[in-house]
């Protein structure tokens, strides 16, 4: 079987956090209660306070650790002193600076019909704050996803799994040629099956990737399978994949 390839390659500096919460009412300090969500640690106590569509862009892995970074890095808030406030029709923004016990950072939320539909942090002690995720599960199961989506023909919902620049590349018939090539050495899938991951870290101790590798298993044959995922903002995308027919 000709090894079957398709890559997208990029870089990704994390340099500030930016998300969107709702359910903030008037009379409450946005900025106050996002870190009475953080300084609990837990992620669905942050997550709970997100819009469903900027949950489904956060990944727990990656918020789990942003979380720890920031109560090893920063520790808990000490106080927070605003600095600018612009209240329009449509749109509120707060800024300020809030002293944590270990340093500081600066902050702006941006509320909307009383949503939080923006917040930056921003502080010295968070550069390079990622370093990976708390956990590869979430990854397996991403890649198995995609995998799952392509054999049983599901070419869009494959594409959104996928990174967009990666996925502007691809047609269904692209896909469809991926899926039939695989079929023609498998027959019908019986199983697809995680073997193992290999991270590539930088220097200075982030994560560059993660190469997930499965086995496609069907009647007449098995087919490898390898899928690159990279780090943006707070989500791993998928941003290459390829099969071959001899396990590495």
């Amino acid at each position: 079987m000709k090894k079957m390839r398709n890559r997208c390659t990029w870089l990704v500096m994390f340099t500030s956090l930016s998300i969107s919460l709702s359910q903030v009412s008037a009379d409450e300090n946005p900025i106050r209660l996002f870190f009475d969500a953080v300084d609990t640690g837990q992620v669905e106590s942050v997550k709970k306070l997100m819009h469903p569509q900027l949950a489904r862009q956060i990944d727990p892995p990656i918020l789990e650790a942003w979380l720890q970074a920031v109560s090893f890095r920063l520790g808990p808030v000490v106080d927070i002193v605003p600095e600018f406030e612009q209240i329009l029709p449509t749109v509120q923004e707060y800024t300020a600076t809030v002293q944590f016990k270990k340093g500081k950072a600066h902050v702006q939320i941006n509320l909307s019909n009383r949503e939080i539909v923006k917040f930056e942090v921003k502080s010295a002690k968070l550069i390079n704050w990622f370093q990976r995720p708390t956990s590869l599960q979430y990854y397996n199961k991403q890649g198995e996803n995609f995998l799952k989506e392509l054999q049983a023909l599901n070419y869009q919902a494959a594409k959104k799994l996928l990174h967009e620049k990666i996925a502007a590349q691809l047609t269904a018939g692209d896909l469809k040629s991926y899926a039939e090539k695989i079929g023609e050495k498998t027959g019908d899938v019986e199983a697809i099956r995680y073997r193992f991951a290999r991270l590539t870290v930088l220097p200075n101790e982030q994560l560059q990737q993660i190469d997930l590798f499965y086995e496609i298993e069907g009647k007449q044959g098995s087919v490898q399978a390898e899928l690159a995922i990279r780090f943006q903002g707070m989500r791993g995308y998928i941003v290459s994949f390829e099969f071959y027919d001899t396990p590495r």
